[in-house]
């Protein structure tokens, strides 16, 4: 009973502090506040699910970290003295480092992120008293606060349908996967509100926003590293005065392509490309070794930089289109089918009817937000050989790719063909 009255206490004041967000002010905020409320309770359809079905615990993210946290914590509060060592050079007696399951990470890492999302929860653990769903309410409240900075961004100056673009915020695998204690809903956090300065500066010029927008991205380098290496080049690029949009994006693939090129050709041990190779195969042995049932085809990749262009057909197949209904293990495969399905639909029919003429700030942004969520495709793609973490993993962009719909899609032709017209 005391650890339920905790939970509705701390849902309270994550409800409180939500509702005094300038933009609950504003047209739609009761959508806005059912929103949040559905994080929170798919929060809970999480927890339900992973003990329900998925029974490993020691194998689920939504544990581990926790878990993790809850063992550290109340060794420093037999140890304060050891405060300094466990936060800042990350050191455990191996009496204590031994029972972790994320602590430490075997194999080719380019920082240990578990580290970073365990402290996160041991200082969480000064509120929670134990308690996973507070945790999980908290991270539920800043995946929201990220969700809803961006969204502001959009509807104020993007001047999108405010439904519509909450909509691209509640598809399942985004919902699900931003809704417990995960890196994914910390990338959500950092890097939408890294996009939303970004495109606050592009429409207001002001230098404070460039500097918030270069900051968030720098912090996403915590929970993904390489969604912070995939956006801060971008970002530079978007910076450039070129006229041409188009053209200055071409450039950016061009330079990324010849840089990449050269590196690995000069430097015998190119660390960048060996972090994509080895991360490659690691996945692949664990997935091999433990017999994953949702293992897909991905070649071994060569550690080179033309190993890796020749496997990203292949790559983007994996994290576009699959899984494929008749190829889904479970309900939530199934449902990820058809929310593939739903975006590859969108894209046509963004094509299909795009907008003839968009202002230069829109160009920017369509171009920003395509590259980046491309690069990104491929990175999990090449990376990635098992569905459940291809679906997982791709879930902080989706919001980003149907966004772009949105933003190219002309309305007017659709309400020629289509019944809905006010809703749209």
């Amino acid at each position: 009973m005391i650890e339920l009255i905790h939970i509705i206490i701390v849902a309270l004041i994550v409800l409180f502090f939500a509702a005094r967000c300038d933009v609950f002010q504003k047209p739609y905020k009761y959508s806005l506040a059912i929103f949040l409320l559905l994080k929170i309770f798919t929060g809970f359809f999480i927890y339900w699910l992973y003990t329900s079905y998925y029974t490993v615990r020691h194998d689920a993210d939504i544990f581990k970290y926790f878990d993790d946290s809850v063992l550290i914590f109340n060794y420093l509060k037999e140890n304060p003295s050891a405060i300094w060592e466990v936060f800042i050079h990350s050191k455990l007696p191996p009496e204590v480092g031994q029972p972790t399951v994320g602590w430490h990470i075997d194999g080719f890492n380019l920082i240990n992120t578990n580290q970073f999302i365990i402290k996160l929860q041991i200082i969480l653990q000064l509120i929670s008293f134990g308690n996973y769903h507070v945790h999980s309410i908290i991270f539920c409240f800043l995946g929201f606060l990220g969700c809803l900075f961006l969204y502001n961004q959009f509807v104020k100056y993007l001047k999108l349908n405010p439904l519509l673009c909450l909509l691209t915020f509640i598809i399942p695998s985004f919902l699900l996967w931003t809704s417990a204690p995960l890196k994914e809903t910390l990338v959500a956090f950092l890097m939408f509100f890294g996009i939303g300065y970004f495109i606050k500066y592009l429409f207001e010029k002001q230098t404070k926003y460039l500097f918030f927008s270069v900051l968030f991205t720098c912090f996403t380098f915590f929970a993904k590293p390489y969604f912070t290496v995939a956006l801060l080049p971008i970002l530079v690029f978007a910076l450039l005065p070129i006229k041409k949009i188009g053209l200055k994006y071409f450039l950016l693939l061009t330079i990324s392509f010849l840089t990449l090129l050269i590196l690995d050709y000069s430097l015998d041990n190119f660390k960048f490309i060996n972090w994509i190779v080895e991360k490659q195969h690691d996945f692949l042995n664990h997935a091999q070794a433990e017999g994953a049932g949702s293992l897909v085809y991905l070649p071994r990749s060569e550690k080179s930089f033309i190993g890796i262009l020749s496997v990203l057909p292949i790559a983007f197949s994996n994290v576009m289109f699959r899984p494929l209904p008749f190829e889904s293990l479970n309900p939530m495969y199934l449902l990820a089918s058809f929310e593939n399905l739903f975006i590859i639909f969108l894209i046509i029919i963004s094509i299909i009817f795009r907008k003839k003429i968009l202002t230069n700030q829109e160009k920017e942004i369509v171009y920003f937000l395509s590259f980046f969520s491309l690069i990104i495709i491929l990175l999990i793609g090449v990376t990635t050989p098992v569905l459940g973490a291809i679906v997982r993993y791709k879930a902080p962009i989706l919001p980003l790719v149907l966004i772009t719909c949105l933003i190219v899609l002309d309305f007017e032709k659709i309400k020629k063909y289509v019944p809905f017209k006010k809703f749209l």
